[in-house]
């Protein structure tokens, strides 16, 4: 038998606002468990819209050809076909 003045009650607390870096290793946390690499590896191939130049962009990197600075980069085609059925 418990007496009462031994029973504390704990008052709900409320959650803390996640931080940036908290955020990210969460989603890098799904990411993993989904098969698929984390974002820090994640590199998207653009073609140059001036040279033409295959440009590596990290999600830090800033948008522009390495080779002559032009700032329009196209996304390259996948090499998967894809086709999709009319309605």
């Amino acid at each position: 038998p418990t007496s009462a003045a031994a029973v504390r009650v704990l008052a709900p607390s409320t959650p803390q606002p996640m931080s940036d870096k908290q955020i990210v290793a969460k989603q890098e946390d799904a990411l993993q468990k989904a098969g698929e690499p984390a974002p820090a590896s994640r590199e998207v191939t653009y073609i140059c819209g001036n040279c033409g130049l295959d440009v590596t962009v990290k999600p830090d990197d800033a948008i522009r050809c390495r080779e002559c600075g032009y700032r329009i980069l196209f996304k390259k085609r996948c090499k998967k076909p894809m086709q999709y059925q009319a309605i």
